[in-house]
């Protein structure tokens, strides 16, 4: 392999360890998984939603999220609920309890915000240009064709 190719390739593959590891940390440290601890925060924002639409705002598939939020219920941390305007769907959203999570697990002084926010002591101007190769690496990778 390309010996910058393996450089890139290892550079994102670290700083998606660091990350996945400081949420796997923050997660167990609050008796939930990484996973769980995801859907909890996407839920804080996002109401009503349906395990596929959770799926892919995730960019996983159903079936480690269904497993997921079922959890989730019996922590009561979540609730599902059919849908109004179609019973078929079964819509998510977080308890009171699921709130009081999420609040203590994402307030500015938590240990995840601080353990994160570090990415921000970075110049704004570095982070735009970080931003724009990643777009970028994105648009390459998605590609079809030579």
């Amino acid at each position: 392999m390309n010996t910058t190719l393996f450089a890139v390739l290892s550079s994102f593959r670290e700083i998606n360890r660091s990350i996945r590891q400081i949420f796997r940390t923050c997660a167990e440290e609050a008796g939930l998984t990484a996973i769980q601890l995801w859907i909890l925060e996407v839920l804080s924002t996002n109401h009503n939603m349906s395990v596929t639409d959770l799926a892919e705002h995730l960019q996983m598939t159903n079936g480690p999220v269904s497993t997921s939020v079922e959890q989730l219920v019996q922590l009561g941390l979540v609730d599902r609920d059919r849908s109004g305007a179609d019973r078929r769907i079964v819509e998510i959203n977080l308890t009171e309890s699921g709130v009081s999570k999420v609040l203590s697990l994402f307030n500015p002084d938590s240990e995840l915000l601080n353990r994160l926010s570090r990415i921000l002591e970075i110049s704004s101007e570095d982070i735009q240009v970080l931003l724009e190769i990643h777009k970028k690496v994105f648009g390459k990778l998605a590609s079809k064709g030579v």
